[in-house]
Parts: C-alpha cells; structure tokens; sequence
C-alpha cells in the first residue's frame, strides 16, 4: 500500500539531500573539507561506508551488498568515495523482493 498524495514522501526523502548539500558548501567555505595528498597506482575502494549509514541498513563486510532490516521505512549509506569530476557509472543487482531507490548525489 502506498502512501496519499500529499503525505510528505517527496519532502521526507528531499529533506536529508538538502542538507548534505548545505553541510558540504558549508564545510567548504569554511575550510574544513580536507584535500587528499600524494598519489598511489591503486584506485581507492568504492564501496558502501559502514560508518555513514542509518541503524536499520545492514552492510555485508566487503562493502558491496546491503540490506534493509526494517521494512516500514527507508534507510540508506553514502560511498567511502566521491566522484568530483570525469564520467563514472555504476551498476545496482536487486536480489529481495519488495522497494529498492538507488541514486546519487551531486557536489
């Protein structure tokens, strides 16, 4: 069953990117988004960040599946990197039944 028109699904789920945004255009201003130094051959893990994520999400231990635990509402992580800059895809497998949102955000 889905929720009526007008019940606040869309400001719920804006809600959280609207201020991701802001706290980053903060930090920034403020100087205290920190720069990555030096160089290393090997790419950085892209993976789901165990330590950014809501209580009901469940992560398994490499970083690449994941699961809600609470099936009344939605949870969801960041990534352990960001994308800045070039062109990246990526690719989601739904592998249980019921609701799935994949998305991104923007800097």
């Amino acid at each position: 069953m889905a929720a009526e028109t007008g019940s606040g699904k869309t400001g719920a789920f804006s809600l959280p990117v609207i201020q991701v945004v802001y706290e980053t255009i903060r930090d920034r201003k403020e100087g205290k988004m920190g720069k990555r130094t030096g160089k290393s051959d090997e790419p950085e893990k892209l993976v789901m960040n165990v330590y950014d994520r809501n209580d009901a999400l469940a992560i398994s231990p490499d970083g690449v599946l994941c699961q809600s635990r609470d099936h009344k509402s939605w949870h969801g992580c960041r990534s352990t990197l960001g994308v800045t800059r070039g062109q990246y895809y990526y690719e989601a497998e739904v592998t249980d039944e019921g609701l799935c949102r994949v998305g991104w955000a923007t800097p």
